[in-house]
């Protein structure tokens, strides 16, 4: 007994399948990560509302994209499978007649560039180096400006050029994840080098780990869209919509993964006042700071996505700015007595030679 209707051909029911079936299939991929995605926002907006104003809009504007993310590729998938359902070419032909579809990888592109925009801050927030910031953008611009590029082909339907630049816009995504995640982590690592506090060291180790496991996800399923794209022809397969669907989901849920560790980071290798104290009385000319500000005479900013970064220097007074929680609701803290939800934690060390210590709970 055949799988498709009667009234279709054999190669009616291929096309079908090869050039309908991966939209029905990333569809359904992506409002699954969407339901994800959604608890993803409700935990951020429940645990961290006192987050800076800024950081705030920034996960605003990542839920409204999102959004409109999710009606565009409803209403798509709606007209190719309903509003045409009795006419199979005109289905099939929407991706080089209606702009709307044609644009539809353009617009996932542009989705996926909100969010390497913020990993690329916060690499450059990690590692303080404008150049390696510089490289990655241009890999990320030659990436987008090939899809602007494919896209305008695809309304000329010059189809001997489309994969060239479909090539081009894949390979720099790909490239330009593995460069993110490659220099967050090699950054990181050597901070381990500079830190003195087994506390600070086991720190780092998390956030590295953190950056490979959101990283590792896009990175494979980057590669496996490039993959297909180049093995398929698109005019006689489309497997590789389900990988770009599905990709913008999962930088989405990246961004919002490693926003919402920062409570099981800082809980699970937060530093005792105690033990902190004793690190810095073995050795006195060293200073670690881990915390959402800047301490005194230094221009370095902090890792304010994270509210984790590490700075180590020599100095013969040592300031210890908060070995400090970032503000968050239902947090039990380990550097004190319970107050309150939301509490701060500093701890100062001044005169290091007198051993003369006090901490402070602001």
């Amino acid at each position: 007994m055949p799988f498709h209707s009667p009234l279709m051909t054999h190669e009616e029911y291929e096309q079908s399948r090869r050039l309908l079936g991966p939209w029905f299939i990333g569809l359904s991929l992506e409002f699954i990560l969407y339901g994800i995605l959604l608890a993803q926002f409700q935990t951020y907006y429940q645990h961290y509302k006192d987050d800076r104003r800024w950081l705030k809009l920034v996960v605003a504007g990542l839920f409204i994209t999102q959004l409109l993310k999710s009606i565009h590729s409803f209403v798509t998938c709606w007209i190719q499978f309903v509003a045409f359902f009795t006419d199979l070419q005109g289905a099939i032909f929407l991706s080089y007649t209606e702009w709307w579809q044609s644009a539809f990888t353009l617009i996932d592109a542009s989705c996926g560039l909100y969010v390497q925009a913020y990993f690329l801050y916060r690499l450059y927030i990690i590692c303080r180096k404008w150049w390696v910031i510089v490289i990655i953008i241009a890999v990320l611009i030659f990436s987008y400006i090939s899809i602007i590029i494919a896209t305008i082909l695809i309304a000329e339907a010059k189809f001997n050029l489309i994969a060239r630049w479909f090539a081009g816009h894949y390979s720099g995504v790909l490239a330009g994840d593995i460069l993110i995640a490659a220099c967050t982590a090699y950054f990181l690592l050597t901070q381990t080098k500079k830190a003195i506090l087994p506390q600070t060291r086991n720190l780092i180790f998390a956030l590295i780990k953190l950056s490979i496991q959101c990283a590792v996800p896009a990175v494979i399923i980057a590669a496996l869209n490039l993959a297909f794209s180049q093995v398929y022809d698109g005019t006689v397969d489309l497997t590789s919509v389900i990988f770009n669907m599905v990709l913008v989901r999962v930088y989405a849920c990246s961004m919002m993964f490693v926003l919402n560790s920062r409570r099981s980071i800082v809980r699970a290798h937060g530093t005792s006042a105690s033990e902190t104290i004793s690190e810095c009385r073995t050795d006195r000319l060293a200073t670690n700071t881990i915390g959402t500000h800047k301490t005194r005479g230094q221009a370095r900013g902090s890792d304010l996505e994270l509210g984790i970064q590490v700075h180590t220097g020599t100095l013969q007074h040592t300031e210890m700015h908060d070995i400090e929680l970032p503000k968050m609701h239902n947090i039990d803290s380990k550097l004190g007595p319970d107050r309150h939800d939301e509490q701060e934690y500093s701890i100062h060390e001044k005169d290091l030679d007198r051993n003369t210590v006090d901490i402070t709970v602001r």
